[in-house]
């Protein structure tokens, strides 16, 4: 095989790699007809509608998942972003915490196991605490104390994060 045919087969597989990662990492977006009528939460607490264009607009709204079909979804999906951020807010100031995954010592978060809630013992009104990595929407607690502590100061903003009773 001469150079110019091992360049040519060099483009070839390039193209071809390029459009298998395309496919890999292209996210597949719900088709939106013009003219639907959606709802977005806005920076300063208010709900905004707006007709459906597929500009840049409508697509970066729907890329960062800011797109709504009705208002009631939107007010939902805004009284959760209030609950996270009071509570993250909380724990900045009072129990200001960077996990280091390389320390070996534990860290805590606050989760909701709803599958257990069918079982024999009544779990529908109480958050556990448990040790765990995998990244949680308030961010992780340096103690069992701290994260009792903002289960017993917040446990109505962590029923709306959990969606608890909804």
């Amino acid at each position: 095989m001469d150079n110019k045919n091992i360049l040519e087969k060099i483009k070839e597989l390039k193209d071809l790699i390029n459009t298998k990662i395309k496919e890999i990492i292209e996210i597949e977006k719900p088709t939106i007809k013009i003219g639907t009528r959606y709802y977005t939460p806005y920076s300063d607490g208010t709900i905004n509608h707006t007709n459906w264009k597929n500009n840049n607009f409508d697509n970066d709204r729907l890329t960062i998942g800011n797109v709504f079909s009705t208002e009631q979804e939107a007010k939902n999906e805004l009284t959760k972003r209030k609950a996270i951020q009071k509570i993250k807010l909380y724990i900045t100031e009072n129990f200001p915490f960077k996990p280091n995954w390389n320390d070996n010592k534990d860290k805590w978060n606050i989760y909701h196991n709803h599958d257990e809630d069918i079982t024999a013992t009544y779990f529908a009104d109480i958050i556990e605490i448990t040790k765990t990595q995998n990244q949680t929407q308030i961010g992780f607690l340096k103690s069992k104390e701290n994260a009792e502590t903002i289960i017993k100061l917040f446990k109505k903003e962590l029923d709306i994060i959990f969606e608890i009773n909804n």
